[in-house]
């Protein structure tokens, strides 16, 4: 008699090493040494080919899933999203500000992808802007307090803003940013202007205007204190770049825990601090247009981006008997957060999940399978009847649409 195929799968997941990252947080709730000798940025739960979470005696978990799609991730989500998992979850444990950058489209990403294999560039070589062929939407949830840069402000207010660092010495400014922007208040007048920032030669004496100038708003204005420390942050790892004038232009965002932001593709940002859980479309792709040592595709960047001034998307969890849900408008991915006094039993699950402990031990159990969570500890469940939680503990569940 053949053996039942699980339905429960311990993982094994991959923490990637970015200079941005914590020496501190995700080794803590892995329960392991801190601070750690690399910095760790991103804990990566899923099945990406660029590091697909392992599961033990088994192998990688795109390659089990592609062993037997229909069994793990259930006809209809094979039937909608083919056959690997639509979303990635992660930790992301962000020290210090990320770069300038956007993420494609699911149209710009195939093409882009295309290009990129047919020039024959590596899908490892650090000159490669498209590393797969999707899109990356992404809802973000704050664990500790959280800032990000997201989004342009509304023009009026970047015309107030830059007016005061203007009045405080920036002159630089007047020209580059404050004078298109009065001529012609547009989303065309914005694209005009950071066009004229990134990808632009070092300025040494254009960024030390701006920094004398943020050292007096930081002290002196109530209202743009917080993006004139920031800016201040940034600079002094970036202090001849142009470009660090864009962080200006943005959307400020203070998440406290459980606050989220939804980020869609073209949407430009950059990540600041805190500590999040993370969950998106399966993929890779950052276009980046700036702030970074990193890969630079400044005109991919400036094709890609949305110039509507004031879009922030800013998603509210729904809490019901325990589980807090975070619905973003895409069908890729849906984030929950499972907060368990006990026991929660008859959980749904009518699409491929996958389930990371944040805190505390749990038991996971769904007919006579059981496995047993410790802090940091990630599963992988299939599509099928309800499973059942057990234990004081905070879960964090990604999964996606399948109806």
């Amino acid at each position: 008699m053949m053996a039942e195929k699980p339905t429960l799968l311990y993982l094994e997941t991959p923490v990637r090493n970015y200079a941005w990252g914590s020496h501190e947080w995700i080794a803590q709730i892995r329960g392991m040494a801190a601070p750690t000798l690399e910095p760790e940025a991103e804990l990566w739960i899923g099945s990406h080919d660029a590091d697909p979470s392992l599961v033990p005696n088994r192998g990688p978990l795109n390659q089990v899933i592609a062993e037997d799609p229909e069994h793990f991730l259930g006809l209809m989500a094979t039937k909608k999203f083919g056959k690997a998992l639509p979303f990635l979850l992660k930790v992301l444990a962000v020290a210090e500000p990320l770069s300038l950058q956007v993420h494609p489209t699911l149209a710009q990403a195939k093409a882009g992808f295309i290009q990129e294999n047919e020039a024959g560039i590596h899908i490892h070589s650090g000159d490669r802007t498209f590393v797969d062929g999707n899109h990356k939407p992404e809802l973000l949830v704050a664990v500790s307090d959280f800032y990000a840069l997201v989004g342009f402000r509304e023009i009026s207010e970047i015309i107030e803003l830059v007016g005061i660092f203007v009045e405080e010495g920036a002159a630089g400014l007047a020209v580059r940013i404050l004078e298109p922007l009065i001529e012609r208040p547009t989303a065309e007048a914005l694209h005009s202007v950071i066009r004229e920032l990134v990808g632009q030669a070092d300025d040494r004496a254009f960024i030390a205007e701006i920094t004398s100038a943020a050292k007096k708003v930081e002290l002196k204005n109530d209202k743009y204190a917080d993006i004139a420390s920031w800016f201040l942050k940034i600079a002094k790892r970036f202090p001849d770049r142009p470009d660090l004038a864009v962080t200006l232009l943005l959307n400020l965002i203070h998440l406290k825990p459980g606050d989220s932001i939804y980020v869609a593709p073209g949407q430009i940002h950059s990540y600041l601090g805190g500590l999040g859980i993370e969950i998106m479309s399966s993929s890779d792709n950052v276009v980046r247009g700036g702030l970074t040592p990193k890969h630079v595709d400044v005109p991919a960047f400036l094709s890609m981006v949305d110039w509507t001034p004031g879009v922030i998307h800013q998603i509210e969890g729904i809490e019901e008997g325990g589980i807090t849900t975070w619905s973003p408008p895409t069908d890729d991915f849906v984030l929950s957060r499972i907060d368990c006094s006990g026991e929660l039993s008859g959980l749904e699950a009518n699409a491929p999940s996958v389930l990371f402990a944040l805190s505390n031990e749990a038991l996971i159990s769904r007919g006579s399978e059981i496995i047993k969570m410790k802090q940091g500890d990630s599963i992988f469940l299939t599509p099928g009847s309800p499973f059942a939680v057990y234990g004081n503990c905070t879960l964090w569940r990604g999964s996606c649409r399948v109806g």
